[in-house]
């Protein structure tokens, strides 16, 4: 699991595939997950797979939540492979009155098996 607990996070997982084993007893819950630290909500979070032409996206693989995040105000996830896990992307916006909510997902790919 990758815990990012702080804003102005760039993960960069060019590479890398990040494989849990959600379908045994005591299985792993997240392959990442966002949630505030010290702070109210977390802004400018981005994950990129960071995928090269000719090569496939970062996997995300066999976790309860592929990415799980809550309090959080601007995400950007590109470039990602949510893959056989059982609930592949989850993310709760929080804000304040007065900073609009967003988030930016392309090029994530989902699959069930």
């Amino acid at each position: 699991c990758i815990h990012i607990n702080t804003s102005n996070v760039r993960l960069d997982l060019h590479h890398f595939d990040i494989l849990g084993n959600s379908s045994v007893a005591g299985g792993t819950n997240y392959g990442i997950y966002v949630y505030r630290g010290f702070e109210d909500f977390l802004t400018n979070i981005t994950i990129d797979g960071h995928r090269v032409v000719g090569q496939e996206h970062c996997r995300i693989k066999d976790f309860v939540y592929g990415i799980w995040g809550a309090y959080l105000d601007g995400v950007t996830v590109n470039n990602i492979t949510i893959i056989e896990n059982d609930i592949g992307l989850y993310l709760n916006y929080v804000g304040i009155e007065t900073v609009a909510n967003y988030s930016s997902i392309a090029n994530v790919n989902f699959s069930y098996s």
